[in-house]
């Protein structure tokens, strides 16, 4: 499996992760080289998910074991600080500072569907649309700079950007990797816009801009 670091704090940079197993390899820098930290969180077959669950401004560890949620607020093997259950079994899950205030809330994706939670814990969703196709792959991230996570769709090989965390059209629309790759999100260069890019094992393809051309980082 693999993941892309969401620490959505302006001006922070943003760096590759991927899991294997039960096991977090994490990287601090978007090159390739050794891994900076490994440490087992959950269990093989969970979903791995990265958030700023406290509001320190760095991003920790989680998985998705649908319909439960484990979170750990430190990139280390150890206790759960936060588990509740939302979602289903089966559902994709998403990451994102949906209301601003500088903490992550989750969310879950099902068949074209977005149920996005401010709070970490059972509970309604605070936002529910649909947008995309049931196979498309979701993603999440500030595409505008205006401090708030919004949602996105990865169906090889265009990622299509939509601002509002509601039904409607995409506001980018743009070619970047193959079928096959995985979508990763970050703001690889801390110009509080997230980027995009994609995983195609082992390498990492990223890039800063939302429009078609090469990556700005290869890892």
């Amino acid at each position: 499996g693999m993941l892309a670091a969401l620490d959505q704090s302006p001006r922070h940079k943003d760096s590759i992760g991927v899991r294997r197993g039960a096991f977090f390899y994490e990287r601090n820098s978007n090159s390739t080289g050794t891994v900076h930290n490994l440490f087992e969180y959950g269990i093989a077959g969970d979903k791995p998910v990265m958030g700023d669950w406290d509001g320190n401004r760095t991003d920790t560890a989680g998985v998705f074991r649908g319909p439960w949620f484990y979170l750990r607020n430190s990139n280390s093997g150890g206790a759960t600080n936060y588990a509740f259950e939302y979602g289903l079994a089966g559902d994709t899950p998403l990451v994102g500072d949906w209301d601003g205030d500088g903490r992550d809330g989750v969310g879950v994706w099902r068949n074209g569907w977005f149920f996005l939670r401010n709070s970490l814990s059972p509970g309604a969703p605070n936002y529910t649309f649909a947008f995309g196709n049931p196979t498309d792959i979701p993603i999440a991230g500030d595409w505008n700079n205006d401090g708030r996570d919004s949602i996105g769709l990865y169906r090889a090989p265009f990622f299509i950007l939509r601002n509002p965390l509601s039904t409607g059209a995409a506001e980018a629309v743009f070619e970047f990797g193959l079928a096959g790759d995985k979508p990763v999100v970050g703001d690889w260069n801390a110009d509080g816009w997230d980027g995009v890019g994609v995983y195609r094992a082992p390498y990492f393809y990223l890039k800063d801009g939302h429009v078609s051309g090469a990556q700005d980082y290869f890892a």
